[in-house]
């Protein structure tokens, strides 16, 4: 099998080539599941420092990946009415104490 046809690669190296670096950028990727679990008796949206993330109807958990940040990110749900019915910040190491759990409690 010729690698190279007229100064061209062929398919097969540019493949590989895409492959591999599709590889490599996912295999650095300094992320974790976290799962969000809401206990409450209606449904909520879950925010990481102010950004929408998901809807979670009542007793529904959902994993989602999280991107490796420094210092502490803010973590909150909000009722169907906008209110913000859970606030919490964290670091990286105290979410990965938690085992990587946040945990929207009932009565909030």
């Amino acid at each position: 099998m010729r690698w190279f046809l007229g100064g061209f690669p062929s398919s097969a190296a540019v493949l590989c080539f895409v492959a591999a670096a599709a590889f490599f950028a996912t295999a650095c990727d300094p992320s974790h599941g976290v799962t969000y679990e809401n206990r409450m008796g209606f449904s909520a949206v879950v925010l990481i420092n102010g950004r929408s993330e998901a809807s979670l109807k009542p007793m529904e958990e959902k994993t989602f990946d999280l991107i490796k940040y420094d210092g502490e990110s803010t973590f909150e749900a909000k009722d169907e009415s906008g209110d913000v019915v859970y606030s919490e910040r964290l670091t990286w190491e105290e979410l990965r104490q938690r085992s990587w759990r946040i945990v929207i409690p009932p009565g909030q």
